[in-house]
């Protein structure tokens, strides 16, 4: 009898062991994980004040009025003062930046440029550093219209619909980059900002659909990493934009 009270004991005593062990790995893993996220959003905070930087340098000198693209990776890594030579553009995309980010930095972006048009792209970054709900992004995004519009009275507002991604099964694809993403989540602030648009008589540019294949995700010739394009993916992107630069 004793003897098989050894054995449950130590069986018990083992399990425990067991469950110690694995609950440790989690913490650990956890800790790993948040290690991370945390270099990684230092990272985003110092290139985020880099380009601003710039930006008031830049500022300081350019001739005003001109066309302005602003947003975040995407328009960032659109080589569009090339493609536009002939044409005053200002590139004002900040990689991993949010609505959050822009209604923060309005006035190096925006405000000291006075452009005569703007091509906003912001939101997709929301979905995954901040979680945020489809209706905060889309409200965030009227608060950036609506600044617009009291501070560049004269400024022809143009709002781009947030791009698909892709999804498991695509050559080279970022977990990262299209990590909280859904194309579901996408659809609902793209419906959102046409409605809004149509509130606030601004242009609603819908540029999501042209990148989607038959699946309802990112074509995935367009992208490099499931989220950012390759030159293909921008070409859809100009011819989407002509008629209004």
């Amino acid at each position: 009898m004793i003897y098989v009270l050894l054995i449950i004991i130590i069986a018990v005593l083992a399990a425990y062991a067991a469950a110690q062990g694995q609950s440790i790995k989690k913490r650990v893993k956890a800790a790993e994980q948040k290690g991370m996220e945390e270099f990684l959003s230092l990272l985003i905070d110092q290139g985020h004040e880099s380009r601003l930087e710039w930006f008031r340098f830049l500022n300081a000198s350019v001739q005003k009025g001109g066309v302005l693209f602003v947003g975040d990776s995407l328009t960032q890594e659109f080589l569009l003062e090339e493609y536009y030579s002939d044409s005053l553009v200002y590139n004002r995309g900040i990689g991993g930046d949010t609505t959050e980010g822009l209604l923060k930095r309005m006035k190096e972006s925006i405000y000291d440029l006075e452009p005569s048009k703007m091509f906003l792209l912001i939101g997709t970054n929301d979905l995954a550093v901040n979680v945020s709900k489809p209706e905060k992004i889309v409200e965030n995004i009227k608060k950036i219209i609506l600044a617009t519009k009291e501070k560049c009275k004269s400024t022809e507002i143009y709002v781009e619909s947030l791009y698909p991604t892709g999804t498991e099964g695509y050559d080279n694809l970022s977990e990262e980059a299209i990590k909280n993403r859904s194309n579901y989540a996408i659809d609902v602030i793209n419906q959102g900002l046409e409605i809004l648009c149509e509130e606030l008589k601004v242009t609603y540019i819908d540029i999501n659909s042209k990148l989607k294949g038959k699946e309802g995700r990112l074509k995935p010739e367009l992208t490099r990493d499931g989220l950012h394009l390759r030159p293909e993916g921008y070409r859809v992107v100009i011819d989407s934009l002509k008629k209004y630069i």
